[in-house]
């Protein structure tokens, strides 16, 4: 019990209590139901009075809460009944079940549909029930989720289709999927733009779908067709020609110092002041492709390098390198799938690439005096 007075010069609480402070709390244990009477009498002399009663006796029980979830389920399968009470002195479920805790769960599997209902009695004696159905038999499959992430790719790129499915018996994706668990990812590359349609049977036979598309954009990451120097090693204070081609771009730079927003088909003069090593950068909305370009500056020069073709569109197709130089006394070939070869100091090399390789001529000079040069050939 708690109260709060204002101006009052003195304060009782009967019956048992007597004088108390202008505001603050006690604890009473009646053993009948009792009111209690607060009097307040201010400097005026006038006695002001409030009530409050205390009911002591017995409490009809309550029931919070009693539900199953899954509310229906198929044969054979379970779902959960959950429960809570209070004021509650016993509390049972039928059928079945039983005395039960005033709060819990259990799970139970109904051979038919089954209306369980719970029953709590109180310290008054009384008893209050609720109810809770669990339909039991064949039960439609539901597709929560089927989406592609992400929904537009270039062409050859891949996205991934996940899924997420309730009470499927069987589920499949069409076209080229097949059947899959009841929730998952698989990646797919399709050459065109195609609806991928997700199939979800439950155990009443029904089959529900759901279609997600794929939007395949109508060209590829560009293509680094010709990426030279003319000659590509000088003396120092030489200069030298960059020419490239490239296809299927929107942006076009090549650093250091050649610059930005490009033609697709172009030269630059440079005259670098020591080796360096040129990389042009080709992108569009699809993706970015890059290739390296080294120019060597010194005595000892590799006057060109190069490959034919630069690109091809099969694995394992054959490119022609060839070079010549200028003061050298032997050069050095390496690749990823070459190991390094002395070879003349001008010449050529048929390799046979799988993926996209680097190349790298060394041409040695007298006094170890050395350079080199690496040019990219791309395989589609």
């Amino acid at each position: 019990m708690s109260w709060t007075t204002s101006g009052a010069t003195t304060i009782s609480i009967s019956p048992g209590i007597g004088t108390v402070s202008a505001n603050g709390s006690t604890t009473v244990s009646p053993a009948t139901t009792t009111t209690y009477t607060i009097s307040a009498t201010g400097t005026d002399g006038k006695t002001v009075t409030a009530a409050a009663q205390v009911t002591v006796g017995a409490v009809t029980a309550q029931i919070v809460r009693f539900v199953a979830n899954p509310s229906s389920i198929a044969t054979g399968a379970s779902t959960t009944l959950s429960w809570s009470t209070s004021n509650a002195t016993t509390v049972s479920i039928a059928p079945g079940i039983g005395s039960v805790s005033a709060n819990g769960s259990i799970a139970v599997s109904p051979a038919a549909t089954t209306i369980y209902t719970i029953s709590a009695t109180g310290t008054d004696g009384k008893t209050v029930t609720a109810t809770a159905q669990v339909t039991v038999g064949a039960v439609t499959a539901q597709i929560l989720r089927f989406a592609a992430s992400p929904n537009t790719i270039g062409l050859g790129a891949s996205t991934t289709l996940s899924w997420s499915t309730s009470n499927a018996t069987s589920i499949s994706i069409s076209p080229t999927v097949g059947t899959v668990t009841a929730n998952g990812s698989t990646t797919v590359s399709p050459a065109t733009t195609t609806s991928y349609t997700l199939s979800a049977t439950g155990a009443d036979g029904k089959t529900v779908t759901a279609v997600t598309t794929v939007t395949v954009s109508g060209s590829a990451i560009p293509q680094i067709v010709t990426f030279v120097a003319t000659p590509q090693s000088i003396a120092p204070g030489g200069s030298t020609q960059i020419c490239w081609q490239v296809t299927g771009s929107t942006s076009i730079s090549i650093a250091p110092s050649i610059g930005t927003n490009l033609n697709a088909n172009a030269c630059a003069t440079v005259t670098p002041s020591a080796t360096t090593t040129y990389t042009l950068t080709a992108t569009n909305a699809v993706g970015t492709v890059q290739g390296n370009l080294t120019v060597n500056v010194g005595l000892v020069q590799i006057l060109s390098f190069q490959a034919n073709p630069v690109s091809t569109q099969v694995a394992g197709a054959p490119t022609t390198l060839s070079w010549t130089t200028a003061n050298a006394t032997s050069v050095v070939l390496t690749g990823a799938d070459i190991p390094p070869m002395t070879l003349p100091v001008n010449g050529s090399y048929t390799d046979n690439p799988i993926t996209n390789e680097t190349y790298t001529l060394t041409a040695y000079g007298p006094g170890g005096q050395n350079v080199s040069v690496s040019i990219s050939v791309f395989v589609r």
